[in-house]
């Protein structure tokens, strides 16, 4: 018998140890493995979404404004401020605005600077303005382009 316990010793342990993993991961009982795991929940219920997709459809996208400026060419501006550019979502809110890109007076691309401000040469600057808003989980996005006139 003590020889072979020592063989199969092992196996024996790993054979228990395996019953019992299977036992507690598959018994239903209040100390079982699923005991864990939660039940799913019906977030949504009987309740008829319709008025809730309406409410999403029917918001607006935010409305972006951009003040005329003439720009004086040899200054810094803010082409982010409020002198500038704003925003508003459907409630009337003030929302961030960014700026997406911006065309320099020789057409090409001017990376956009994270303050916003830019050193104006003579020419039109095109700006691509962006605003967007979450609504219950829902993605608005609005994009303006402006035309800024530097002499």
């Amino acid at each position: 018998m003590k020889a072979f316990l020592g063989q199969y010793a092992k196996v024996i342990l790993i054979a228990l140890c395996v019953t019992g993993l299977v036992v507690f991961l598959l018994s239903a009982g209040g100390g079982s493995f699923r005991s864990y795991i939660p039940e799913p929940v019906a977030t949504a219920g009987k309740e008829d979404s319709g008025v809730l997709v309406d409410d999403i459809a029917a918001r607006k996208a935010p409305v972006i404004t951009v003040k005329k400026v003439k720009l004086k060419a040899g200054n810094s501006y803010n082409l982010k401020g409020a002198s500038f550019v704003s925003a508003v979502d459907a409630d009337g809110d003030a929302m961030t605005v960014k700026i997406e890109k911006i065309i320099q007076p020789d057409g090409s691309q001017l990376s956009v600077p994270a303050n916003g401000i830019i050193q104006a040469k003579k020419g039109n600057y095109k700006v691509t303005y962006s605003a967007q808003e979450t609504y219950k989980t829902v993605v608005n996005r609005s994009e303006k382009t402006a035309t800024f006139v530097a002499d």
